[in-house]
């Protein structure tokens, strides 16, 4: 987490800080994908909102929401934004359901007793 903040707080491509790789593992997508990968894996592994909240406000201005993806490897994270981003959506769409199934039982159950 605290090398989260920190890549988000000083944010840049790392190709541009360490010249000597910029010949082998040039950046091309730079490293918005991968803050919005990895508020999105930090979410999954802690449950916490505030690294959803953080891709979902970021995600547009982030790029890769827009437009088909058609890659996916070490320095592109579009896809697999999208993808953790499908699964969190329907994991939620799943917990509503059966809150409203739940919510439904009880008032029937309610509604035999009088």
């Amino acid at each position: 987490m605290q090398l989260f903040e920190f890549a988000d707080k000083y944010r840049g491509k790392y190709d541009s800080s360490i010249a000597e790789v910029k010949s082998y593992y040039a950046s091309v997508s730079g490293y918005k994908d991968e803050l919005l990968w990895a508020a999105l894996w930090l979410h999954r592994a802690t449950g916490r909102a505030d690294y959803l909240d953080y891709v979902v406000d970021n995600a547009d201005s982030f790029g890769g929401t827009g437009w088909a993806i058609n890659e996916f490897s070490w320095d592109v994270k579009y896809a697999g934004v999208q993808i953790l981003a499908a699964r969190v959506s329907d994991r939620q769409c799943t917990t509503s359901r059966n809150n409203v199934s739940t919510q439904s039982d009880r008032q029937k159950s309610s509604n035999k007793r009088d």
